[in-house]
């Protein structure tokens, strides 16, 4: 099997996920990227570094028609994880204030208790 051919399928399969999160005009959003998405991601690129061996014995000629469509690919990818990765960590700071907010009720009904 050539290089093409499996470059082929890994553009696909990226293209294919990608294609679940359109890039708009201010980025990609993030908020699509949750877990199920991140697992279907990492089955995705998990197949393709099953084949990485096999793609690197191909003369580098053979690879030339895919290389710069993968390489869009990759750089998409990374918009893509850098916005969700945004957004997590808004999400998880709001949740550690929330935490803190439940915590400081807390600590006030147990002195309240206390008084009684």
């Amino acid at each position: 099997m050539t290089f093409s051919p499996l470059l082929q399928e890994a553009n696909a399969q990226l293209e294919g996920f990608l294609s679940r999160f359109p890039l708009g005009a201010t980025g990609y959003r993030g908020s699509e990227l949750g877990p199920n998405e991140l697992r279907d991601l990492r089955r995705c690129l998990n197949q393709v570094g099953l084949r990485m061996e096999e793609l690197r014995r191909v003369p580098v000629g053979a690879r030339e028609p895919e290389l710069p469509r993968y390489v869009r690919n990759l750089e998409q990818l990374s918009r893509a994880l850098k916005a969700a990765q945004q957004r997590l960590t808004a999400q998880r700071a709001h949740m550690d204030a929330q935490r803190d907010r439940v915590a400081r009720a807390k600590a006030w009904v147990n002195s309240y208790r206390a008084i009684l």
